[in-house]
């Protein structure tokens, strides 16, 4: 972890017959048309959810010496972070050494979960606060590091990655995507809440975005894509897997558009 990001961060104290299998739907992620290249791309790909890994360090946000709770008692949102770390991009185990370098600095900073273009790790209780925004953005968000990546699928997956991972954190709250109400930035919270000074993934995104799709990706953009994500994991399923349908020997599509040919 590059922790001349984390320097002003602040310590809060306070006919046929069809097997269903996988997600335990016949529906896939329905690709939808945006305003940005970036989510069309990511939308055209289809990738697959992947798993949360769970290496949740309960000591992080579990201490005696500070009050580790949400202003409100609990989480009302999801921020997005960047590591800053440009090395990353050349390493198959950075997110590894981010989360590793993280956990022997926690007393300076920490957050609740990384991704990179292959998983994402929670690291930190989502209903306890980290420190990672300053004290404004502490006491109010879940927060996500992004490893850097290079490359146009890397840079596209991890950002599913990431709104897999917020969208599952706002439904574990009952929570919507809001930008600005639910859904912040780093960058958002140092322009609007103070407290802070940073302002990631912003640099990150526009590099990555110009060079690999020739346009531009913000936080209206991404919670774009956080907003179909989380609404697809609203659908819920009409079969569970195992079970066994009965499809008409004439269909060609399902109801929802999907071509069973």
């Amino acid at each position: 972890m590059n922790l001349r990001k984390f320097k002003n961060k602040v310590l809060v104290g306070a006919g046929s017959t069809l097997a269903v299998f996988g997600l335990g739907t016949l529906s896939v992620f329905s690709p939808q048309i945006s305003a940005n290249g970036v989510n069309d791309y990511i939308f055209s790909k289809n990738y697959q959810k992947k798993t949360t890994v769970n290496n949740i360090q309960w000591w992080l946000n579990h201490r005696d010496d500070a009050n580790m709770s949400y202003r409100y008692g609990k989480p009302e949102g999801v921020l997005v972070h960047e590591t800053a770390n440009s090395g990353d991009k050349w390493d198959s185990n950075a997110i590894w050494n981010e989360i590793n370098y993280m956990l022997n600095h926690s007393d300076s900073a920490f957050v609740h979960s990384f991704v990179d273009s292959n998983q994402a790790i929670e690291i930190a209780d989502s209903g306890y606060l980290s420190w990672g925004a300053g004290a404004m953005g502490n006491a109010r968000f879940i927060q996500t590091e992004q490893v850097q990546v290079e490359g146009k699928d890397a840079f596209a997956e991890e950002l599913f990655n990431l709104a897999v991972l917020q969208a599952s954190y706002l439904k574990k709250y009952n929570l919507s995507p809001s930008l600005g109400r639910t859904v912040w930035s780093h960058s958002m919270v140092s322009h609007q809440l103070g407290g802070t000074n940073h302002s990631d993934p912003d640099g990150y995104w526009a590099d990555m975005a110009a060079r690999f799709f020739g346009t531009t990706y913000t936080m209206n953009d991404y919670e774009y894509l956080l907003e179909q994500i989380y609404n697809q994991a609203n659908v819920k399923a009409k079969y569970k897997v195992g079970d066994k349908v009965q499809i008409a020997s004439y269909a060609t599509n399902e109801a929802n558009g999907y071509d069973l040919r």
